[in-house]
């Protein structure tokens, strides 16, 4: 954040973020931080929020998207809103069967904001809740090297997931709070030459190790 040479733009769907600088839970002086922008998007205003996200996104800039349940509890209650509208107007379900599920409709979202940044790489940082088990059972589950033979089988496995799918580069954070530590690891990365070990690679083979660091204390 205290970086000077990249503009942040904060999607705050569940407000905590914002929460925090306003009442100084965090102990940071707002003007500190000329280059963190806050978003604040509404049900109703997520399209218009997006569409100037896009507007002003550079080669200097980070994109933090918090959170994607956040992002698709909206889009729920967007797509339940229309639905409802569809149907008093028109009496029928043909028009609500038109709007896809927020699954689909926030991977199409993060899809835009991928291919916009596509020359510059700029970072999309996405943050999610969830059970840690379920977060480490993922990424083993991507990082999980297959016996020989089976690498159509590994290769299935890994498009089944969105991320990996849409994005030339992955790279997974987790922060462990007893610790101060945060963790991360490299589960996708189209733009190394060659990994290490001199691992066949494809278009997709998962190869890093975990990394942790105290950054808080640096």
């Amino acid at each position: 954040m205290n970086s000077k040479e990249k503009h942040i733009s904060f999607m705050d769907f569940d407000t905590v973020f914002s929460s925090y600088l306003q009442t100084k839970t965090l102990k940071f002086d707002n003007s500190d931080f000329s280059d963190l922008t806050i978003i604040l998007p509404r049900i109703g205003t997520i399209a218009k929020a997006f569409k100037e996200l896009l507007g002003t996104i550079s080669c200097d800039s980070i994109i933090i998207i918090d959170s994607l349940n956040g992002l698709m509890d909206s889009l729920n209650m967007l797509s339940s809103k229309s639905k409802s509208n569809a149907k008093a107007k028109e009496g029928d379900d043909n028009r609500a069967s038109k709007h896809r599920s927020a699954g689909h409709q926030s991977l199409n979202i993060l899809f835009l904001l991928l291919k916009k940044i596509e020359s510059c790489e700029v970072p999309i940082v996405v943050t999610v809740y969830q059970p840690i088990e379920k977060s480490k059972k993922m990424i083993q589950e991507l990082l999980s090297i297959k016996e020989e033979g089976e690498e159509e089988e590994e290769e299935k496995e890994a498009q089944t997931n969105h991320f990996v799918r849409i994005s030339n580069s992955i790279l997974f954070l987790e922060f462990i709070e007893e610790d101060l530590k945060t963790g991360f690891t490299v589960i996708k990365n189209n733009g190394s030459p060659s990994p290490p070990s001199g691992k066949n690679v494809k278009t997709f083979y998962p190869y890093s190790t975990w990394h942790y660091y105290n950054f808080i204390n640096i």
